[in-house]
């Protein structure tokens, strides 16, 4: 479910209906009909006098990405029929969210995306990063596995770009199930166990959770993971 909008902005080369379109289509994929989802180019935001102290001392960038994702949280929420006021941080820095809701946010220079439910049996994250090459020098860093290589490799090579995509769904995963055991995880701590990149892959971590990321390439590299409790695992690999 999406948030409506008629709203077409291009900043930075990005098209947030685009974009919003795309993380839609992850969602139904992974038969998230109960989620909810939307995306903003990054800007120059209205915030709520009380969520500024987030961004005090900031640079302009942070503020921006900031100010966009809190009003982006904000207009999902509304579409789920959930008035929110000033969403605010964690003691582990993640928005402060209403009784009953679990959301994700995320952002690059350009977009910022959130995806948002209701109910106690479901854990969230996205990322998104521009489809741009994973830098050669943290390509080892993050694919970590022989699944996650199988995941990224085009003709026995790993693709950059796709391991850029890995990237976005380790964050994903590791925001997904940092919530339900508050356990930080390391990009060798996610192993993708079933399927390739772009597409659908099943991740487990050393904590035990089997996650369910649903994927794309295009118009940028967006990463949709969940978690629907009964889905848990003891295989790394």
């Amino acid at each position: 479910m999406a948030a409506s909008d008629t709203r077409r902005v291009v900043r930075g080369g990005v098209d947030e209906v685009a974009v919003a379109r795309a993380l839609r289509t992850l969602l139904d994929a992974g038969g998230d009909v109960d989620v909810f989802s939307g995306a903003r180019a990054v800007h120059d935001a209205p915030m709520h006098p009380r969520e500024r102290v987030l961004v005090h001392g900031v640079v302009d960038r942070v503020r921006r990405q900031t100010a966009t994702g809190r009003l982006l949280l904000r207009e999902v929420l509304h579409t789920m029929g959930v008035v929110a006021g000033p969403i605010l941080r964690t003691t582990g820095g993640r928005p402060a969210l209403p009784i009953g809701v679990v959301a994700s946010l995320a952002h690059d220079d350009d977009v910022a995306v959130c995806v948002a439910g209701a109910g106690v049996n479901l854990a969230l994250g996205v990322d998104v990063e521009p489809a741009l090459p994973l830098p050669a020098e943290i390509v080892d860093d993050v694919v970590t596995s022989t699944g996650d290589r199988a995941a990224v490799a085009v003709d026995g090579v790993v693709d950059p770009v796709r391991a850029r995509l890995l990237f976005c769904v380790k964050e994903a995963v590791y925001k997904a199930c940092f919530p339900l055991d508050e356990v930080f995880l390391e990009f060798a701590d996610v192993a993708v166990v079933e399927g390739a990149l772009p597409g659908r892959v099943e991740a487990t971590t050393r904590t035990g959770w089997r996650v369910t990321v649903t994927t794309t390439s295009s118009p940028v590299l967006l990463a949709c993971a969940r978690v629907r409790f009964g889905q848990s695992t003891a295989t790394f690999r």
